[in-house]
């Protein structure tokens, strides 16, 4: 598709595994559009790439990563109350423009419509394992993500294991650390460890991460375990590195006991 206005009212765009469509402008889904390969949309001048899906349109990714997840990359993102973007197994990258920029309220209002279930339009996943979510998480420098280059302002959007804060695949100690560094705050985000999604860091969020320390997204629908170390001994460090560690260290061995009783 050229520069200006990419209309998919009805039936269906599918792109097989590993092939690329590039767009130029505005892509506007009002049907259903499936992906399986990769899906750019970067407008530039004098366009800003955006993905505007309405109506009841649907697109959705299909590919089913053994390790490495697909990445829809887009500009702009807006979707009705009644639309989905259902990421699957895989992931976004939200660039806003200068010119009525995608805001991360609205890109956690998607996600929270995703998440109320049928009927209701936003960012979902139909391929999440009980111990997953669509996680999310602001950009503050440049870096490489899913083998695509971010830069500071960018919103990233992947289906991945709770207490995954960070969003490359697994649960480790940078999460843990990045949970102990914001525990018992409110109006938080994924990336800083609210990974229950009720607005703040607190015990139920550190005993989700507790369950699938050690994990990491690996095939379609679980997980596999991963050689790091242990939650224990990652915790105890992770206490060492914040200014009040003394109350959180009861939390720690609660989770500690609880995540072993239910695993």
């Amino acid at each position: 598709a050229g520069a200006g206005t990419s209309v998919i009212a009805a039936g269906s765009l599918d792109l097989a595994s590993n092939s690329t469509m590039t767009t130029a402008g505005t892509v506007s889904v009002a049907g259903v559009s499936t992906i399986g390969g990769t899906w750019t949309i970067s407008g530039g001048d004098p366009f800003a790439g955006t993905l505007d899906v309405t109506g009841a349109g649907l697109v959705k990714m299909t590919h089913t990563p053994a390790s490495t997840a697909t990445l829809l990359k887009t500009d702009n993102t807006l979707i009705a109350s009644t639309a989905k973007v259902d990421v699957g197994l895989n992931a976004m990258r939200i660039r806003p423009e200068t010119t009525n920029p995608t805001t991360l309220a609205q890109v956690k209002t998607f996600l929270a419509n995703g998440r109320v279930g049928a009927g209701t339009g936003g960012i979902t996943s139909s391929a999440l394992a009980a111990n997953m979510a669509v996680g999310y998480r602001l950009v503050s420098a440049p870096e490489t993500f899913l083998g695509d280059s971010v830069v500071a302002g960018d919103i990233l959007v992947r289906a991945t294991i709770k207490g995954d804060t960070d969003l490359n695949g697994a649960v480790n100690f940078d999460d843990l650390l990045k949970l102990a560094q914001n525990y018992n705050t409110s109006g938080s985000d994924w990336y800083k460890g609210d990974v229950t999604f009720d607005g703040l860091v607190n015990f139920d969020d550190l005993l989700a991460l507790a369950q699938n320390y050690n994990l990491s997204v690996a095939l379609v629908g679980g997980t596999s375990s991963t050689v790091t170390g242990s939650f224990e001994g990652d915790w105890s460090l992770a206490l060492s590195l914040v200014p009040e560690p003394t109350s959180l260290s009861f939390l720690g061995l609660g989770a500690m006991a609880l995540g072993r009783r239910r695993k």
